[in-house]
């Protein structure tokens, strides 16, 4: 398993470590990026698609504007990148972002109200006929 280090500092949730619970690896003072497993890589790789499909509708809908606008451009810069294990906690912390802000039940809500409006539309349209 490749492991690249570079020695920049970096900051995860306010505090100056990481811990990759995976491989039990306690990160101090270095971003340490490892490269995940097939298996994980395209359970990461599904999470950001996922990610970046709920952020476009969100933005499309007006849901979140600017937390929208920005997590949209965010998951389309990871796009066609080898994931590492920092990819795979930042799609976990990203699918609970979109849970913690109820994002998949309000473009739920906007869509049925699109349709439902689409069909009183119909409805008044073959009553005037």
């Amino acid at each position: 398993m490749p492991i690249t280090i570079t020695q920049k500092p970096f900051l995860v949730h306010n505090l100056h470590y990481h811990t990759v619970a995976m491989y039990h690896t306690t990160i101090l003072q270095y971003d340490v990026e490892i490269r995940t497993q097939p298996e994980e890589s395209e359970d990461v790789l599904f999470k950001e698609a996922w990610l970046t499909y709920f952020w476009r509708r969100a933005k499309a809908y007006g849901i979140e504007e600017e937390i929208a606008n920005k997590r949209l451009k965010f998951w389309i810069s990871r796009s066609g990148q080898s994931p590492t294990s920092h990819d795979a906690v930042d799609v976990e912390q990203g699918l609970m972002e979109l849970r913690k802000l109820e994002i998949e039940h309000r473009l739920w809500e906007a869509s049925r109200k699109e349709i439902d409006q689409d069909d009183s539309l119909l409805n008044g349209r073959k009553s005037a006929a």
